[in-house]
């Protein structure tokens, strides 16, 4: 039971106002023309009765006690007829059931929005209600001067035959007032017959506020209606500016009501007119990054009613060290909405050379006629430290693969890398910025990487040990792990019982028919495979090699296709 509805007791006390009243009455009298004529015919048997004493001449006998004869035989007579009707006492018991009229007044955020009223027709409509210019009147505003207007007139018309319950509501309905109806305003109820919130409709309180996060009308009839029990309701009046976010849709809204025969009637508030809107919906960055390292901030925008046109997007940085102040002004781009208000993700390339925490706001300048502008703004903090990336990159061999990745990261100032290459002779040199001599097998030397990277790796050197301590360090360690397939040494790889705990913290689901797969396809494959990357996934950073999508997509088109890979079922949730 919801806090603000009527109780149980409360409802029975409702539902017992009753009165008790005895008549006296013939069970059996004929109605119409056999009324008539049973009336006659008694009467008349009853006038030949008399008549025939009258005239009889008995020796001894009067005319008056002749008469009176006759008057006591038609009594006699009449209670028969009396007796043959069947008379009863009856109890007449009349009670009255309360009937209801719901009435759900929005009090979900989207009602403090201000309407700019770009409909005239609407505009108008909203000036004779208001009395005034409805431009930047919240709808809540507008929603308390309908129901205050005329000494709350609305309400008491809606309470002429029935009682009206006032309800806010967003994601839950709370009852404000029960309106005492018309007949019960002149009508001198005995004490406890009320249940307690019965109000005048002058002392209606209509302070209507918009604070809830959501708007869930399914659940606001639903409720309000049940919380009257089996007592009839008349109607359900929704004022609202139909913004469903949470809860059952109309339909099923409509088939509630009508399984119960309760008609529901709408009050819509608010422009009409398409609202032109366009908020920051997300701003993902890094939480830390290194000096010197480029970094990317990604923002997603949300656009309504916009379609076509273009805005200025602007990237601001300042020390987030230090308060206030909305920062210096670090980049700017251009955007265009496209058709149905979708808008591609925007792409920021930063770097910073000093250490510490920086606040990174993404800002829209205000639209004109931009319904909301308070979600233009969005803020993302990233906290650069002065280290570089330990790499760990075991291979199986020389590959072109090993060849390119190693010096590449040899040759970045951000990452510190040791490499082990398996085929090499234990006296050679190994690559690397930080030159090993053996491979990592103890916790405290494993640990010490932030990347390990395996590269078709041999498994000759592996044991169940070893992987599970791999293992520990991505799932309790946080490190990171890339695993890269190849035809020498991952079948072998894959299917060892040993690197089973390896294996397992791979992000896909192994195919259990791949050697069957692979054995069809033949030890080389002359047929290439082109890449089919998902457009939604360009975007992330992972895949990220230009400067904005489009840039990336052209970037992976030249990469080129796949001659062999490891077969997979799926990739994991």
């Amino acid at each position: 039971m919801l806090s603000g509805f009527l109780t149980l007791p409360a409802l029975l006390a409702a539902a017992a106002r009753e009165q008790e009243a005895f008549v006296t009455e013939l069970r059996y009298v004929p109605e119409g023309w056999l009324g008539i004529a049973f009336a006659a015919l008694l009467a008349g048997i009853c006038w030949l009765v008399v008549a025939m004493y009258r005239r009889e001449g008995r020796r001894g006998a009067s005319l008056r006690l002749r008469t009176g004869l006759g008057l006591v035989r038609c009594v006699v007579l009449l209670l028969l007829a009396v007796i043959l009707l069947e008379p009863v006492r009856v109890r007449i018991l009349r009670k009255w059931i309360d009937s209801y009229t719901i009435v759900l007044v929005d009090q979900s955020s989207s009602m403090d929005l201000a309407d700019a009223y770009r409909d005239p027709g609407a505009k108008a409509r909203a000036t004779v209600v208001l009395g005034a210019d409805p431009v930047g009147a919240s709808r809540t505003s507008v929603v308390n001067a309908v129901l205050g207007a005329g000494e709350r007139q609305l309400l008491a018309d809606l309470a002429q035959r029935n009682r009206v319950q006032l309800y806010g509501f967003s994601d839950e309905p709370t009852l404000r007032s029960t309106v005492r109806a018309g007949w019960e305003r002149t009508e001198t109820l005995e004490a406890g017959d009320e249940p307690n919130g019965l109000a005048h409709v002058e002392t209606v309180s209509l302070d209507f506020s918009a604070q809830g996060s959501t708007t869930n009308i399914e659940r606001a009839v639903r409720r309000a209606v049940e919380s009257v029990g089996s007592a009839p309701v008349a109607g359900v009046v929704v004022i609202s500016d139909g913004g469903f976010n949470q809860g059952a849709s109309a339909d099923d809204v409509a088939r509630f009501a009508n399984e119960r025969e309760i008609p529901i009637f709408t009050v819509g508030v608010g422009d009409p007119s398409p609202a032109r809107n366009v908020r920051v919906a997300e701003v993902l960055a890094p939480e830390n990054a290194f000096k010197e390292d480029p970094f990317s901030i990604t923002v997603r925008l949300a656009a309504e009613g916009l379609d076509g046109e273009s805005f200025r997007v602007e990237l601001r940085e300042r020390d987030a060290s230090r308060a206030g102040g909305g920062g210096k002004l670090i980049k700017t781009k251009q955007v265009r909405v496209g058709p149905r208000g979708v808008v591609a993700p925007i792409l920021f390339e930063r770097s910073q050379e000093k250490t510490g925490r920086y606040a990174y706001s993404v800002t829209i300048p205000e639209l004109e006629g931009e319904t909301v502008a308070e979600d233009n703004v969005a803020q993302v903090t990233v906290n650069v430290i002065d280290a570089r990336t330990r790499v760990l990159l075991v291979a199986g061999g020389p590959s072109w693969e090993y060849r390119y990745l190693s010096r590449l990261l040899e040759r970045d100032v951000t990452f510190d890398l040791s490499c082990w290459l398996q085929s090499a002779d234990l006296t050679s040199v190994r690559d690397g910025n930080t030159v090993i001599d053996h491979l990592p097998v103890l916790a405290e030397e494993l640990f010490d990487y932030d990347v390990i990277i395996l590269m078709d790796p041999d498994l000759s050197e592996f044991d169940e040990s070893w992987c599970k301590l791999v293992a520990t360090f991505v799932t309790e360690h946080a490190g990171g792990l890339l695993v890269s397939a190849a035809r020498p040494h991952t079948v072998a790889f894959m299917r060892e019982l040993s690197t089973k705990p390896l294996v397992d913290i791979l992000p896909v689901s192994i195919d259990p028919e791949a050697d069957l797969i692979l054995n069809r396809v033949g030890h080389y494959q002359l047929k290439a495979y082109p890449m089919d990357i998902p457009s939604e996934a360009f975007g992330h950073p992972v895949l990220r090699l230009g400067a904005d999508v489009a840039s990336t997509k052209i970037a992976w088109q030249g990469v080129g296709s796949i001659h062999w890979h490891y077969p997979v079922r799926r990739a994991k949730p």
